[in-house]
């Protein structure tokens, strides 16, 4: 009888073990299970903190600016990507120097700024900047203080100036009344900046479905503005860049080279940039 109860009690001993140790086998997993959901979460919230806006029409959009995770891509893919990268830093090297550029433009010209990849440049840029306030518009900030472009413009002498001017023009009334404002602008930067090489830029085109679905932003108007803007390089003696043989050489943006039909995604901004470093 005393063998009986031995043996009886060491069963129980030994299930009593087998459940305390299942027990503790549930608790980690539990609390493995928890380490990896925080994780998880503070990713996601790492990876929509970079993000950067851009303007449309007064509204704001997300350009999603952070990479993707390569961790599980195979070695094929992984020596592609080295391709491609190596190629990218190459066209970087062979960028010319836009040290001693600036450029002056909207919220498109922010996003080249932000985008392209462009090595040095000066940039005075503001969302829906236009000819209408450039003289009173006092945002470009230097030692603390905000200056209009003008103002800004005479602390420093730059040998190229690449203008952008009518996509927030496009609305006005009268676009002889817009070209009008634009040679008064050039007049003045050329006072300020006798020595530049001034450049003006076309106006990108829109896609399909913005022009269709909008009364301003059309690629009719943009074409008009354009002409006129060419004419008014050819009477200033200044040099005209036509970035939509090269943006949008169909007479309209791709839907896949924009984020919202007129702002451009990362690659476009770069072609972008490579149009200015063919630009003598």
């Amino acid at each position: 009888m005393s063998r009986g109860r031995n043996r009886s009690r060491e069963q129980e001993v030994k299930r009593q073990k087998i459940i305390l140790c299942m027990i503790i086998m549930i608790i980690l997993v539990g609390l493995v299970g928890g380490i990896f959901l925080s994780v998880a979460s503070k990713e996601k919230k790492n990876h929509s903190s970079n993000k950067k806006t851009v303007e449309n029409k007064g509204e704001f959009y997300e350009i999603d600016d952070t990479s993707e995770d390569n961790s599980f891509i195979d070695q094929d893919s992984s020596q592609e990507e080295s391709t491609e990268e190596l190629t990218s830093q190459q066209e970087n090297d062979t960028q010319k120097s836009f040290e001693q550029s600036l450029f002056i433009g909207d919220s498109r010209v922010e996003g080249f700024k932000l985008q392209s990849g462009i090595k040095g440049g000066t940039f005075y840029t503001v969302v829906g900047l236009n000819l209408k306030d450039i003289d009173t518009n006092a945002f470009v900030k230097e030692n603390g203080e905000k200056k209009t472009v003008l103002a800004a413009m005479k602390n420093k002498q730059f040998q190229e100036i690449y203008l952008n001017f009518g996509l927030n023009e496009l609305g006005w009334v009268y676009e002889d009344k817009f070209i009008e404002q634009y040679d008064a602008f050039i007049k003045q930067v050329k006072e300020i900046q006798p020595e530049a090489t001034i450049y003006l830029q076309s106006i990108i085109y829109v896609t399909k479905k913005e022009s269709e679905s909008d009364s301003i932003f059309t690629n009719e108007r943009i074409r008009l503005y354009n002409d006129k803007i060419k004419e008014l390089a050819q009477k200033e003696q200044v040099k005209y860049i036509d970035l939509n043989e090269t943006l949008a050489p169909e007479g309209e943006l791709k839907e896949t080279a924009t984020i919202d039909g007129i702002h451009l995604v990362k690659e476009y901004y770069e072609k972008w940039l490579q149009v200015l470093n063919q630009v003598n």
